[in-house]
């Protein structure tokens, strides 16, 4: 007759009933499931409450802008005094333009101490003016107090920012602006 094992093998490593391994509920209500100890010496799914969701600070430029031809980062008039509160952001800012300059515009998203983003076009048909609609993002950042972000520009000559789309689009639609999502 063979020996049967009839010991209690609970709390023995890697032996133990599916309860003490293994717990995930099986219904979960909210929209954020994270992964965490159970207390067993296992892991558990569970639902955290406050998920949250994104918050939204935008604005669309007022009117048409004709910059100035100064080759110094100066603010785009309707596009500055963003505040922005504590918190983990990222910025999305599309402009409508023409410029006729040989180095078209540059621009970036600044609080006046920081860049978050920069970027523009590299060369342009010199005294052509040529419509472009630009689109740059910044990386996601992280405030630990309130800032007030600024879009500026830098060019060698006076170009135009436009409020609406040059071409084929619809005068409902704001071609400029700038979109801060906060995203933590």
């Amino acid at each position: 007759m063979a020996d049967h094992d009839t010991h209690d093998h609970t709390g023995v490593p890697g032996v133990g009933t599916v309860s003490e391994i293994l717990d995930i509920p099986t219904a979960e209500t909210d929209d954020t499931l994270v992964l965490a100890p159970d207390g067993a010496g296992g892991v558990e799914f569970r639902a955290e409450a406050g998920g949250g969701g994104v918050s939204e600070v935008s604005q669309n430029i007022g009117a048409d802008y004709n910059t100035n031809g100064s080759s110094t980062w100066t603010d785009i008039t309707g596009l500055t005094g963003i505040s922005l509160t504590a918190g983990t952001w990222v910025g999305i800012v599309d402009l409508e333009t023409g410029a006729g300059a040989t180095f078209a515009p540059v621009y970036r998203v600044s609080d006046g101490t920081n860049i978050y983003a920069q970027g523009g076009h590299l060369y342009n048909y010199p005294g052509v003016v040529v419509s472009n609609h630009f689109h740059m993002s910044t990386k996601p950042f992280v405030l630990v107090g309130s800032a007030t972000m600024k879009v500026q520009y830098y060019t060698d000559t006076a170009h135009n920012i436009y409020r609406y789309p040059v071409r084929g689009g619809s005068s409902a639609v704001d071609a400029t602006h700038v979109t801060f999502l906060k995203i933590a």
